[in-house]
Parts: C-alpha cells; structure tokens; sequence
C-alpha cells in the first residue's frame, strides 16, 4: 500500500459525533491521507470520517452507504502497517557520521554538544525561514492520532486493523518497563548508583550494553543480574553503522554481542541499535539472535540530524519475524537536545506516562548512562520522585521488557491457535 501523496497529517474528522461520544475531540487525529479505492464514485455518501484537503476537497475515509451500512473506504489492515512499520519513513542510507570516523570514541558530552547545537540552528531554519506548518507528521513529542483512530475503527469493524491489543497480567490497566542504555565505561561506573535507587523503591530494570566498545565490567552485570534485573544488548560497537553494513557483517556484529551476554540472559533477549538507528534489514536478521527489538521509538524529531518518524503505537507489534516493544517514552537524550530542562523533562514524562496509561499502553523509558543526562546527580533525584510518582498510579503493571516481551508472545500464541481452532 501506498500513501496518496507526500508525509503530510491532515485533520480526521468526526461527522457524527453522537457515534463517538466517548472519544476525544476529533482533532486528536491527524494523519496522513490513506489510499482511497473508488476514487472516481461520484456518489454522494454520508461520511463519517472524512479529511478535508487544503482546497477544501473531502476525501471519505469512512461512509454510510445506500445499504444503510457503515462502510471503510480504504485498506485499514495495510494503513496501520504502514505506519507502525514506518513503511512511510525514509530510512537513511547511513549514519550522519560515518563509523570509520572514530564517532564513539568522542567523549559523549562532547558529540552530545555538537548535536544539540545542530539541533538548535535547524529549528531556527524550521521555525524561522522554512515556517513549517502543522501538516509535519508524526508530531512530537506526544501523538495519539494512530491509538485514537485504531479505538474509533475497531468499534465499528473490529479487527479490521489487524492489530491485536491483549489484556495486561492481573488486569492490569497498562504497562511501565524502566531501561537504561550503557555506552562508555564513565557511564557503567555510575550504573550501580541508579540500580540502588531503583532498588530501594522497588523496581528493576533492563540495561543495554554496548558489548565490544568498552570493557565490560562484568561484576557489574552479574550484580546486576543477581538482583534481579535484566541485561540486554546495545550492539557489539556503539558506531551507529550496524544497521548499515552488508548482511555478514551485521549479523556477525549482532551475534558476537548476543553471545557476550547470553550467561545472563539465556532464554529472552532483547536489543537496542545505538541511537535507535534502524532499517529494514537490520530488522530482517534480528529475530535470529533476540527476543525482541526495542528500537523504535512511538515519535521522534531531531531536526538536523533525522527525519520525523515513529511506530505511532503505545502497545508491543511485529515487524516481520520480531517483536517490537517501541520507546514510547521521549528518551532523556533526545529532550536535552531541545534544550529541556531537568523539571521540564519529568513534567513531559509524568503527562505522557498518565496518557498512556489512560489508553491501557505500554510505557517504555530510556535513560542514558552519562553524567550529564540520566546519571546526572540532579538529575536523579527527579529520577528517585518520578519511580514514587509510578507507584502512585493506581493499576500499571511496572515490568521489565522481557516479561512484557514473554507476556505478549504467549497472547499472541493462544490467539493464534483458538484462531485456527
């Protein structure tokens, strides 16, 4: 399936809104134009939901037809892969900065400063010059348009997305998995301080080591390990380039960094490429070593240095042979980028956390293990109030990304065999 004309969000709009009363306004939706089939009916239909184009053209997504019957007109199944599968998405043919470069050599303080200064003058451009309009998709940091149209679609034909959402462990309403990515020995030197915070508020989380770019202190994984939380893997190399490189090279690097780790995570694996840098190819090979994938983000923008793109989804999906559990979370990195304070940081998270719980989701955060972002001493002691401000929510189910990984295998599993039964 194809899109009917370039990534731009126009507006789905409700026609009767007695039908979807209990939804949020209509303006919640705004996502690009699906590929319509009878585009040539002169027919004059009642539409339900409908996108208005610039020159006012209404474009009937769904009709009443001369039946009396609530009609879809256009593939629903392929829209939502499309979308979650960023098949809209322009991937990069590489990184910025080539690997050969020395990139994860440089002090990450210091890239980190170069990318935030590029981040600054491209908004500047954006803002300024170019004066982007509100047709820019997905919108960031925050976009509920996909969950919002998969609620009001499935209402009126269920499981015409193609997207199951299964029910939480213990009827649970939603899901929060706490991840850190480990990607220079500074940042494993501070690693234990965070483990203890979290620890003392009774959680545990998943921390992703970039295996063969530092040395690995491995008393600290098996502390780690022993205490009960879980270790994946960031890549063998912190270069940005695996997602790049020729098929034997990139599955010779995903398999060397699976092994490095398999004594502490010998059934379910997860990974996470470095920068969340993906293509299809990567994820074409992944399923050989891991479990699961949690490289895509739900929404993102780094003016400058990436295009917009995301999954739009606050719940776990395949992507070919592999499980996806999205970052649903803005990551820390990408916040201090756009120059987010500290407090605002956890302002945004604490409001994104609470949508998502709302829509029965799954909370997926990323902190990196640097001084000057999620090991920062400031830093955490908003970290320390914010696992408090978890254990208030009343109903979430505060996991880690294998058992949510596990969990959504065995759903899936049992919905496929009473399927075929």
């Amino acid at each position: 399936m194809k899109l009917s004309e370039n990534i731009n969000a126009y507006t789905f709009f409700l026609d009767n809104l007695d039908l979807f009363s209990d939804l949020q306004k209509e303006e919640s939706i705004r996502l690009p134009i699906p590929d319509i089939k009878n585009k040539n009916n002169k027919k004059e239909y009642s539409s339900l939901i409908y996108i208005k184009k610039n020159n006012n053209e209404k474009i009937p997504l769904v009709i009443k037809n001369e039946k009396e019957e609530n009609e879809l007109m256009f593939n629903v199944k392929e829209y939502f892969q499309l979308i979650i599968k960023e098949n809209y998405y322009k991937f990069p043919k590489s990184f910025i900065i080539p690997g050969n470069s020395g990139y994860q050599f440089i002090p990450s303080n210091v890239r980190h400063k170069i990318f935030k200064k590029i981040v600054e003058l491209s908004l500047f451009i954006e803002n300024k010059i170019i004066n982007k309009n509100n047709h820019i998709f997905p919108k960031w940091p925050i976009d509920i348009s996909l969950e919002m149209l998969w609620i009001i679609l499935e209402k009126f034909f269920p499981g015409c997305t193609g997207l199951q959402r299964f029910t939480w462990p213990k009827h649970k309403k939603s899901a929060v998995a706490l991840t850190h990515d480990v990607e220079s020995e500074k940042g494993q030197f501070i690693a234990d301080e965070i483990a203890n915070i979290e620890e003392a508020e009774g959680f545990r989380s998943c921390w992703y080591f970039s295996t063969h770019t530092f040395k690995i202190d491995h008393s600290l994984i098996k502390r780690l390990h022993q205490a009960g939380h879980e270790i994946g893997s960031h890549d063998a190399y912190h270069d940005m380039c695996t997602a790049f490189l020729n098929k034997d090279k990139r599955n010779k690097r995903l398999k060397i960094s699976r092994e490095y780790i398999r004594d502490y995570s010998p059934n379910i694996c997860g990974y996470r490429s470095p920068g969340l840098v993906r293509t299809r190819e990567l994820f074409m090979d992944l399923s050989k070593y891991y479990t699961y994938d949690s490289s895509v983000p739900d929404t993102e923008w780094v003016p400058g240095l990436r295009k917009e793109g995301g999954c739009l989804s606050f719940f776990p999906f395949f992507r070919d042979d592999i499980l996806v559990l999205p970052v649903t979370m803005p990551q820390d990195i990408i916040l201090y980028l756009h120059n987010y304070s500290f407090p605002k940081i956890f302002e945004l998270w604490k409001l994104k956390l609470s949508l998502i719980h709302e829509f029965g989701g799954m909370a997926m955060l990323i902190t990196h293990v640097e001084p000057h972002l999620g090991a920062n001493k400031k830093f955490l002691n908003y970290y320390r109030d914010f696992l408090r401000y978890i254990k208030n929510i009343n109903n979430i189910w505060i996991a880690l990304p294998k058992d949510i990984a596990k969990h959504w295998l065995d759903s899936f599993s049992y919905y496929k065999h009473n399927l075929i039964n």
